[in-house]
């Protein structure tokens, strides 16, 4: 097998430009077992933005505090009450 890299150009998936993917980088790829980029450097800044911005906007209030799954259908609740241990 030939382990001599070279320069490939990728398409972006979102945009659809072409984008560089070096020997270095694709070195660096293979020693941490990651795929090949998908996106070039701008879509990727662009989503990891979008991410970490909606990992830190509150979340709305729940309008049953009470805990809980809710199931998104008219199923009843079942609560089940725990009791004190007496040892």
């Amino acid at each position: 097998m030939d382990n001599i890299l070279s320069d490939k150009t990728l398409t972006c998936i979102d945009c659809g430009a072409s984008f560089p993917f070096t020997a270095g980088e694709q070195s660096f790829y293979i020693g941490k077992k990651l795929s090949d980029p998908k996106r070039c450097k701008g879509c990727r800044t662009k989503k990891r933005a979008l991410r970490d911005s909606a990992a830190i906007m509150p979340m709305p209030p729940e309008e049953d505090m009470g805990g809980g799954r809710d199931y998104g259908d008219n199923r009843p609740r079942i609560r089940y009450e725990t009791k004190k241990k007496r040892w």
